[in-house]
């Protein structure tokens, strides 16, 4: 068996590499949202300006720009800081745990909002 073979036949690679995808696609639902919410919580008049073509930039600039920073702080912390990929990780669940938070907190301003309270109460 060449060592391809033997590489796509680990265990362990298949599920690094089914981690992987699933992150992927988490990621890209997670940008998804978050663009959403805060194109959602923002003044209805400036909202109303915002057209489709501007929508479009808005998405573009936050993917793309989100997948270079992501690689350049991954190659900062791998090459630069001598972080090992578990310290990676265990930084994107602080990270994930953060965006929780403000998700969170935007969704109970927005109710706030909604029912006609101040939003800082």
């Amino acid at each position: 068996m060449t060592a391809l073979g033997k590489l796509f036949g680990a265990t362990a690679f298949r599920l690094a590499l089914a981690i992987l995808l699933l992150s992927a696609v988490g990621a890209g639902i997670v940008l998804t949202v978050i663009a959403w919410q805060v194109v959602s919580v923002v003044d209805r008049e400036i909202a109303r300006t915002i057209d489709a073509e501007s929508q479009g930039l808005i998405d573009t600039f936050a993917y793309r720009g989100g997948d270079a920073l992501s690689g350049s702080l991954y190659k900062a912390l791998t090459g630069g800081l001598g972080a090992s990929p578990a310290a990676i990780g265990w930084l994107g669940v602080g990270i994930s745990a953060l965006w929780t938070v403000l998700a969170l907190a935007l969704g109970r301003a927005f109710q706030r909002r909604a029912r006609g309270a101040p939003a800082h109460s």
